[in-house]
């Protein structure tokens, strides 16, 4: 099995406190720092959720993250 995928540019999926959902816009600048990381790459708010959870009292949130040079690996925190 082969899986390919570009890397150029990642998603990260936010979850935001409930109060904080009328501080957030489709488009808003984001600026993401892995834990332990001595870098940060910016994006943009790509998708905003429609509900928010119940057990957490979260809205989740998409960004776009540019990743050109290859920062960044799937699963960071």
């Amino acid at each position: 099995l082969l899986a390919i995928a570009d890397l150029s540019r990642m998603w990260v999926t936010l979850n935001v406190p409930a109060e904080d959902q009328a501080r957030i816009a489709l488009n808003q600048r984001v600026t993401f720092r892995p834990d332990g990381a001595d870098f940060a790459v910016t994006g943009q708010l790509s998708w905003i959720a429609t509900a928010i959870d119940e057990k957490t009292r979260t809205l989740q949130v998409r960004a776009v993250l540019d990743n050109a040079e290859g920062a960044l690996r799937a699963g960071a925190f």
